[in-house]
């Protein structure tokens, strides 16, 4: 969550293992004390450009910092406009309506654009190939790299990706 009044109002739904990040203060220290309780966290972003840089940010520390990392997304409202968890859900089960997306596969949606340039493709790959080596499960780490490559097409190149991340 982003904020407290996310927090608080998760809470009175009966969602309570919520935590607020307060936009992008997440650190290693905090992320070590998650740590002790759970190795799977889930962000839930505002539907705005600073929740998305937010989690871009965040996820990328705690996958580095060994967590499973998971999305859910708010859709924005019919005429655009963001919504907040504290005004978007009014009980549990439209939680868990909000379906999960692996992290990697989210932050690739935000980074790859099919339009750009060949160039501009190509340093999105690296920087999501970046991220899949942070995963430290290898069947997991092949089931992403699959999972994009069936996306963006190009199976050879994600793979060759990895491996050139792999050894920096």
């Amino acid at each position: 969550m982003e904020g407290g009044p996310d927090v608080i109002k998760m809470q009175q739904i009966g969602v309570d293992n919520t935590i607020a990040t307060l936009g992008t203060a997440l650190t290693r220290e905090h992320l070590s004390l998650l740590k002790r309780y759970h190795a799977k966290l889930c962000f839930l972003p505002d539907a705005d450009a600073p929740g998305i840089e937010a989690v871009m940010k965040n996820g990328r520390l705690a996958m580095q910092e060994g967590f499973r990392v998971l999305v859910k997304e708010i859709p924005p409202t019919e005429d655009g406009k963001k919504q907040d968890a504290d005004s978007y859900f009014t009980h549990k089960n439209q939680v868990e309506e909000v379906s999960n997306e692996d992290f990697v596969i989210w932050y690739a949606r935000q980074v790859y654009d099919e339009n750009k340039t060949d160039t501009a493709k190509s340093d999105a790959v690296r920087d999501i190939c970046n991220i899949v080596v942070t995963e430290q499960d290898e069947y997991t780490r092949a089931t992403l790299v699959e999972a994009l490559a069936e996306k963006y097409g190009h199976k050879t190149l994600w793979k060759n990706a990895v491996n050139e991340a792999k050894k920096r």
